[in-house]
């Protein structure tokens, strides 16, 4: 079966919950952790740096959480020592910047952390939109919103640490969902509040001939995730994500078409568990489900900078 020796670089919300599901997984030891100021396991080498981290021998692997700033030099190296790499998104604060790091791959297994499209409700509505329940599409409104400005001071809310506001942060995993359900996206028209750290987006977008409506906030009331997807027989309603915080629930589904009416609701967040699942297998396996394609975390990058002005995207670095 093979045994994938991991390293896991900063421990923060997204780290804390890699190293969770990497303790958990049967293939899985993890070798050394790195972070400066979260502590690591009795039971595992633990390093202040990344780059620390990457001097240790013995790895095969590493998961990568730390601010977008740190994180393209990171991959660049761990690539360059023969590691596999799982970044957490977004995995650079542009798309020429995470250009440069695909450049460097050399045949290494790399994938980006968009873990929001293994969530229960958008994995049903994959498989209901490949059904061909809704007929064709007509019209798509997504929202992801969530209220960071009434919590200052912390790494998200610096540009030379975060690269960007909401839209880069927590809009780019609604810009992955669509691409993933929908294909290919171009921009047709956008509003952006904040520069350069943007903290509202409305945007009218074209996924091959449907119109998309996404709207990304920080300065929202309460936490918003909510995707409807109206066709010419039926309506898929997707509202709320079952997360840790518990922010977003309670995560729910409701199809109304013309043979069926459903509703179903998840109450446990398995997409932590299946992203590094499906890390593992691509590494130790060479089986690759297409989730973290580094490709199409390209693609969202230049929406990302589409929907910014340039003068935006050059400000963040």
């Amino acid at each position: 079966m093979g045994e994938l020796r991991l390293g896991i670089i900063g421990l923060g919300s997204a780290g804390g919950r890699r190293l969770t599901a990497a303790l958990a997984h049967p293939r899985v030891t993890v070798a050394a952790t790195a972070d400066p100021t979260v502590p690591g396991l009795a039971s595992t080498v633990h390093v202040a740096t990344g780059e620390e981290l990457l001097r240790l021998p013995d790895l095969d692997a590493v998961c990568i959480a730390v601010p977008t700033a740190m994180a393209p030099e990171l991959t660049q190296t761990a690539l360059g020592r023969g590691l596999h790499v799982l970044v957490e998104k977004p995995p650079g604060r542009s798309a020429s910047e995470f250009r440069r790091v695909l450049a460097g791959r050399n045949g290494h297994v790399l994938r980006v952390g968009f873990n929001h499209r293994l969530h229960g409700s958008l994995q049903e509505a994959h498989r209901v939109l490949a059904s061909g329940l809704l007929g064709r599409l007509e019209a798509v409104d997504a929202v992801y919103e969530r209220p960071w400005l009434a919590r200052p001071n912390r790494w998200r809310s610096e540009v030379t640490s975060a690269g960007g506001g909401i839209l880069l942060d927590q809009g780019i995993h609604l810009l992955d969902a669509l691409r993933w359900l929908l294909g290919p996206l171009t921009v047709r028209a956008h509003e952006v509040h904040g520069a350069p750290m943007e903290k509202a987006v409305e945007a009218t977008l074209d996924a091959m001939g449907t119109t998309v409506r996404l709207t990304s906030r920080a300065d929202a009331p309460y936490c918003r995730f909510a995707l409807t997807l109206r066709g010419k027989l039926g309506t898929l309603t997707l509202s709320g994500l079952e997360t840790s915080s518990r922010a977003y629930a309670p995560e729910r589904l409701d199809l109304v078409c013309a043979t069926r009416t459903e509703s179903a609701r998840w109450d446990h967040d398995p997409s932590w568990g299946a992203e590094l699942g499906g890390f593992v297998r691509h590494c130790l396996d060479g089986l690759d489900d297409g989730h973290g394609d580094p490709a199409d975390a390209l693609e969202v990058l230049r929406l990302v900078d589409q929907l910014r002005s340039p003068a935006q995207v050059e400000a963040r670095l």
